[in-house]
C-alpha cells in the first residue's frame, strides 16, 4: 500500500546489502563457486569435505539453503574496488557531512562480521579515498566526510560476499545570504536607563532564517533534482557587541543562542536620551562546509532615556483569565479565547497609573494595581472566524510622581507600538478547535473532528498547502481526496509506522463500506504528520512543520497520480474488486509493486521501472545492481524523488503559515 514511512527507517542514508555466494573470493559468483559448494555439500565442521567457504548462511552446515543463495546470485559480479593506488585518509572523527547507514550480509545467519567502508567523491580533483574500518555488520555506522557531494561508497573486506557500492549524491550549496532580523528590542524603541530599573536588563532576540539549495543526482548523473532545505537553528552561533552608546550585552545560554540581555548605562544627570547601537554577528557553523554562509551582520538602534518607560505584550487567556497560549489566537467552537494585554514598566520612583490600549478590536483601559504593571483583558472573546494575521497594537501609559513642594505632582506619558501573530492553535485541545467538522474525518477507525491545521478555512494549512483540497467525482458527486484519522500513526503488515497512506483499495472506508469504489484512492493523514524537527530522509526532502505536511501531501498525490496513470482509475473495471484485485496480481503486475506491467514498460524512458523487478528504480538511482528493499519499491522511489522534489518548493509557504509556533510566530 503506498505510504510515507516514519523513522527509524528514514534515519539511514545508506542501507547496503552485500550479495552472497563468492566462495572463492574472486568477486564473482561462477561455476568455480558452485564447484566448491558441491564438494562440501552435506558436510559439517569436522567432516573430511568440510569447507567453511561453502557455508554461505553461517549455520555450520552446507545444505540446500546454501545452494539457493548461490543459485539466486549466479552470474553476479561485485563492484570494482577503488584503485588501490589512490591516496587514502581516515574518515573524519567529528563534523563534516554525515552519512548514516547499516551494512547487511545477504542470507547470513552467523555472527556479525567486520567490514571496511570507503568513499570517493567523483569530482574531487585530488581523488582521495576516505575509509572507515572495523564496521560491524547489522549495526548502524556514521561515515563523516569533508562535505556533501557526488560520493560513491563501497564496502569490502568480507570473504564470501561481493564488493557492494552505493551512490550518495546529495549536494548542498549555500544560497544568497541568510536572512536575520531583530525581534527585540524594536527599532528606535525607548528604554529607561539603569536608575529606573537597576536589576532589569533589556531582552534581545534575533531570528535567523536560512535555506540552502540542495541537489540530488542519480548514480549515472542522468537525473538531477533541485529543491531547498532549511538550515537547523543549532548550526548558528551569535556574537554580540555594543557598537555605540555604552552598556554591556551578554549572551543567554549556549554559544549558539540567538538571545542575549543588554544592561543599559546610567545617563548623565542632564542627558535626556542616548542612542544605542548593538550588533549581532551570525555565524553559520554547518558541519557541511558546502552549506556555510558568510557571516551575517545585523545592527539595531534603540534609545536609552532619562524617564520612565512602558513595555507591552499580549497573550491568549480563557474566560477566567488563565493563560492558554503565549501567542494570541481566536476562540474555539466550544471554548472562548480572550486576549490579555500586559504592560510592565521601567519606572524608578514613578508610579504607573493607567494604560490605554488601542487594538484592532477597539480601545480598552487598565489601571495599575501596584504602580508598576497594568493588565487589560479584552472583555469579549476573539471570534473564531477572525482572520489569522500579524496585528499591531498600541499602548499609551501615564506615569506620575509627587515631589516635595513647590513641584508637587508630575505626570509623564509614554507610548509604545508592537506587533504579534493572531494564530491558530496547534495543540490537540479539542475545545480550541475553531470548527468542529467531521466531514473529512470518517474512516474505519471512527469519526473524528479534523484538527485546526487541517481546516481549509482561510489562514489554515489546509487552505494553502498545494492540492490539499483537491476533489474527485464519483457518480456525479464531488468528494475530497485528503482525509484525517485521529491516531498517532498507521501500521503496515510488517509493523512499519506510517505517517500517511494512499488507500487505493478502500480498506480504510467506514465500516460496512470497505473496498467500495467511492472510497478508493483517498489519502489519509494522522497525527504523525506534525513534525517539529527535521528528519533524515535518504531519498525525499528533509523537512519540518508545515513543509513536512506539504511534502507528505505531494508524496501521496504522486502515488495517486501514478496509479491512475498505470491503471486508468480505481474502479472495478480498472483494478478489479476485493479480493480479486488486478493490482498486485501476477497476470497484470508481475513484480507486485502496484504498477501494471504495461505501464512499467511504457514509461521506462521517464521512470526506469521494470515489470519484472520491483526495485528497478532503487537499483538505478543508487548504482547498486543488487539493491533490494521491502519499502523502497518503484512507486515509493517515484513518489520520493519526483513527487516530493518536483511538486513542492520547501519554504514557499513561510509567509502563509499562521500557526502558533509557526513561521510567522515571532
Amino acid at each position: 500500500m503506498p505510504c510515507l514511512l516514519l523513522t527509524p527507517l528514514q534515519a539511514q542514508d545508506l542501507s547496503i546489502t552485500l550479495l552472497n555466494g563468492d566462495c572463492d573470493g574472486d568477486n564473482e559468483v561462477t561455476l568455480y563457486d558452485f564447484g566448491i559448494l558441491s564438494s562440501a555439500f552435506g558436510s559439517v565442521p569436522g567432516d573430511p569435505n568440510w569447507d567453511p567457504r561453502a557455508d554461505l548462511d553461517g549455520d555450520l552446515q552446507v545444505t540446500l539453503y546454501d545452494f539457493a543463495i548461490l543459485q539466486g546470485n549466479f552470474g553476479a559480479i561485485g563492484a570494482q574496488p577503488f584503485d588501490p593506488a589512490l591516496p587514502r585518509q581516515p574518515a573524519l572523527q567529528s563534523g563534516g557531512y554525515e552519512l548514516q547507514g547499516v551494512v547487511q550480509l545477504e542470507g547470513w545467519q552467523g555472527e556479525s562480521k567486520l567490514v571496511r567502508i570507503e568513499a570517493l567523491q567523483e569530482d574531487d580533483p585530488q581523488q582521495v579515498v576516505y575509509y572507515l574500518d572495523n564496521v560491524l555488520t547489522g549495526s548502524s555506522f556514521t561515515l563523516r566526510l569533508p562535505q556533501s557531494g557526488a560520493w560513491w561508497v563501497k564496502v569490502t573486506g568480507v570473504s564470501g560476499f561481493l564488493v557492494a557500492q552505493r551512490a550518495a549524491k546529495r549536494r548542498y550549496l549555500r544560497t544568497p545570504q541568510m536572512w536575520a532580523f531583530f525581534v527585540t528590542p524594536g527599532e528606535g524603541e525607548a528604554y529607561a536607563d539603569r536608575r529606573y530599573a537597576p536589576l532589569a536588563p533589556i531582552g534581545v532576540h534575533v531570528r535567523v532564517v536560512d535555506y540552502d539549495l540542495v541537489t540530488f543526482a542519480s548514480a549515472d548523473n542522468s537525473e538531477l533534482l533541485v529543491n531547498r532545505e532549511r538550515a537547523q537553528s543549532q548550526d548558528f552561533s551569535c556574537t554580540w557587541r555594543v557598537v555605540s552608546g555604552g552598556g554591556v550585552i551578554v549572551p543567554i545560554g549556549p554559544i549558539n543562542s540567538t538571545s542575549a540581555v543588554y544592561f543599559p548605562p546610567l545617563l548623565e544627570a542632564n542627558e535626556q536620551e542616548r542612542e544605542v547601537t548593538i550588533e549581532c554577528i551570525i555565524t553559520d557553523n554547518s558541519p557541511d562546509p558546502a552549506r556555510r554562509d558568510a557571516d551575517c551582520v545585523i545592527t539595531q538602534r534603540f534609545r536609552i532615556v532619562n524617564r520612565p518607560t512602558v513595555h507591552i505584550g499580549v497573550q491568549a487567556v480563557d474566560s477566567q483569565g488563565e493563560s492558554i497560549s503565549g501567542t494570541p489566537m481566536p476562540s474555539g467552537q466550544l471554548m472562548p479565547a480572550c486576549l490579555r494585554f500586559s504592560a510592565s514598566s521601567r519606572k524608578g520612583g514613578w508610579q504607573l497609573d493607567r494604560v490605554e490600549w488601542r487594538i484592532p478590536w477597539g480601545t480598552v483601559s487598565a489601571v495599575s494595581a501596584d504602580g508598576s504593571t497594568a493588565t487589560a483583558v479584552l472583555s469579549f472573546p476573539i471570534p473564531r472566524d477572525e482572520e489569522h494575521r500579524r496585528f499591531s497594537y498600541e499602548a499609551a501609559a501615564t506615569f506620575s510622581i509627587t515631589l516635595p513642594p513647590p513641584v508637587g505632582r508630575l505626570e509623564h506619558r509614554d507610548e509604545k507600538v508592537s506587533e504579534r501573530l493572531l494564530g491558530f492553535d496547534m495543540t490537540d485541545r479539542f475545545s480550541y478547535n475553531e470548527l468542529l467538522d467531521t466531514s473529512r474525518g470518517r474512516s474505519i477507525a471512527g469519526e473524528f473532528y479534523v484538527p485546526n491545521w487541517f481546516h481549509n478555512r482561510a489562514g489554515h494549512w489546509g487552505n494553502v498547502i498545494p492540492r490539499f483540497n483537491e476533489e474527485y467525482i464519483h457518480n456525479g458527486v464531488r468528494y475530497p481526496v485528503v482525509h484525517w484519522v485521529d491516531r498517532e500513526w498507521f501500521e503496515d503488515p510488517w509493523g512499519n509506522e506510517l505517517a500517511a497512506l494512499m488507500d487505493w483499495e478502500g480498506l480504510l472506508a467506514p465500516r460496512g463500506l470497505q473496498y467500495s469504489e467511492m472510497y478508493r484512492g483517498r489519502i489519509y493523514l494522522c497525527r504523525a504528520v506534525i513534525r517539529h524537527s527535521l528528519e533524515n530522509n535518504p531519498y525525499g526532502l528533509r523537512t519540518e512543520w508545515i513543509d513536512y505536511v506539504a511534502r507528505i501531501v505531494a508524496h501521496e498525490f504522486a502515488h495517486r497520480d501514478q496509479l491512475i496513470a498505470s491503471w486508468g482509475g480505481f474502479g472495478d473495471a480498472q483494478i478489479g474488486s476485493y479480493p480479486n484485485w488486478r493490482l498486485l496480481s501476477p497476470d497484470y503486475d508481475r513484480d507486485g509493486d502496484g504498477l501494471s506491467n504495461e505501464y512499467e514498460e511504457r514509461v521506462q524512458a521517464v521512470y526506469p521501472t521494470n515489470p519484472n523487478d520491483r526495485c528497478a528504480v532503487l537499483k538505478w538511482w543508487t548504482g547498486d545492481p543488487g539493491a533490494t528493499h521491502a519499502y523502497y519499491t518503484d512507486p515509493e522511489m517515484c513518489a520520493h524523488l519526483w513527487g516530493e522534489w518536483d511538486c513542492y518548493q520547501v519554504g514557499s509557504l513561510d509567509n502563509r503559515d499562521w500557526s502558533v509556533t509557526g513561521r510567522q510566530d515571532y
